[in-house]
Parts: structure tokens; C-alpha cells; sequence
């Protein structure tokens, strides 16, 4: 019943963390040498015009909460630790991607 807990979280970020680095590869790309107002107009762009990028990015973040709602529901509490820590790291990677 323990591996939930582990695999949960693990794939969850591990997911983030590849669609962060490509998308911030992508982005250092094209902004290589601006200013850093031309770096934000650009990631702004970049999330605006690219509608599966945007849509893969609102999955990662929402899915640890449906599974949180999924666990509440069925009452696994290995599900409903697992979901959260997966939460909690989704809030956190956005939060500092944001910020950086």
C-alpha cells in the first residue's frame, strides 16, 4: 500500500520538472541577448499563443487535485498523502518557475 505514496509524487514532478526545462530551453533560445522586458513579453507570447503548451501545463497542475478529490471520495489515505505531497511540489515548481 506504500508505493502510491512514493510513485505519485515522483512522476508528478518528474513530468514538471522535463516540461519546465523544455519549455525554459525553448524560451532562453529565443531570448538569448534581449532585456529582460522583452523576456517577459516573450513568455507572456509564448503562453498565449501556444494552446497545447498552455493545456499541458493546466493538466500538471490540476491533476494532483482531482486525485486528491479521487482519494477523498474512495478513502485511501496512501492515495490521499501521495496526492498532496504531488500538490505541494506542483504549487512549490510553479511558484519559483513563476518567480525565476
Amino acid at each position: 500500500m506504500k508505493k502510491p505514496i512514493v510513485t505519485i509524487p515522483l512522476v508528478h514532478v518528474f513530468s514538471l520538472l522535463m516540461f519546465f526545462l523544455i519549455t525554459n530551453f525553448v524560451m532562453e533560445k529565443q531570448t538569448r541577448d534581449k532585456n529582460e522586458l522583452y523576456e517577459f513579453l516573450y513568455r507572456l507570447n509564448f503562453f498565449l499563443s501556444n494552446e497545447i503548451v498552455t493545456i499541458l501545463l493546466i493538466s500538471l497542475i490540476v491533476t494532483p487535485f482531482g486525485l486528491i478529490l479521487f482519494s477523498i471520495v474512495k478513502k485511501r489515505k496512501d492515495l490521499i498523502i501521495g496526492s498532496l505531497l504531488s500538490g505541494l511540489t506542483s504549487l512549490l515548481l510553479i511558484t519559483l518557475f513563476i518567480l525565476l
